[in-house]
C-alpha cells in the first residue's frame, strides 16, 4: 500500500512497501544488484505523471530501490515541486492535460539554467519525432512505457553519478 505524506506546498513524499499495479514498470526484473549505492544520500527522484496509479506505482518502486521519491500528477504541479525539493532525476509523462511534458521540460531548463537534474520522459507514446522533439525540449533521456527495470536501475546510475546532458 502506497503511503502518501504531505511534505510541502503541492507535493506529497512517497514512503511505501512493494509494487502495486499500474503499467509504468515491466516486472519482474528487480534484481537488488541494481539498488543505489547505500554508502549516498538517497536519490531526490521527482515522478510527474497525470496517472495517479502509475505514478504511484513508480514512486513505490523508486522506494525500494533505496531513492526518495516525490510525485506530482501534473505540469504545473511538477514544476513547483521541482522549485522546492530539487530533484537530481525527474520522471516525466510526455502527454499530460493542461502543461505536457516538453513543455515542462523547457519550463525547468529556463527557469534554471544552472539545473541539473536529469529530466527522463516516460511515455506510453512512441511517435517518430517524439525522441527528437523531447530532445530539443531537455529531456536527457527517453523511454517507452513500461519501463523496465533495468532500464530504470541505469538511469538511476546515470542521474546518482552527475551524467550531464548529451
Amino acid at each position: 500500500m502506497l503511503i502518501g505524506l504531505h511534505s510541502g506546498p503541492g507535493y506529497t513524499v512517497c514512503p511505501g512497501h512493494g509494487l502495486t499495479g499500474g503499467s509504468t514498470l515491466q516486472p519482474p526484473h528487480y534484481s537488488p544488484k541494481a539498488k543505489v549505492s547505500e554508502s549516498r544520500p538517497p536519490l531526490r527522484v521527482l515522478v510527474i505523471d497525470d496517472s495517479v496509479d502509475n505514478a504511484d506505482a513508480l514512486c513505490e518502486f523508486l522506494v525500494v530501490m533505496g531513492c526518495a521519491p516525490a510525485v506530482a500528477y501534473s505540469g504545473l504541479e511538477g514544476l513547483s515541486v521541482a522549485l522546492h525539493f530539487d530533484p537530481q532525476l525527474a520522471i516525466v509523462d510526455l502527454e499530460m492535460p493542461g502543461m505536457g511534458g516538453c513543455e515542462l521540460a523547457q519550463h525547468m531548463r529556463s527557469m534554471r539554467p544552472d539545473c541539473r537534474t536529469r529530466l527522463i520522459c516516460l511515455t506510453g507514446r512512441a511517435h517518430t519525432d517524439d525522441r527528437r522533439l523531447c530532445r530539443e525540449a531537455g529531456f536527457d533521456d527517453f523511454f517507452t512505457k513500461p519501463i523496465t527495470t533495468e532500464s530504470l536501475a541505469r538511469a538511476l546510475a546515470d542521474a546518482s553519478l552527475g551524467a550531464q546532458r548529451v
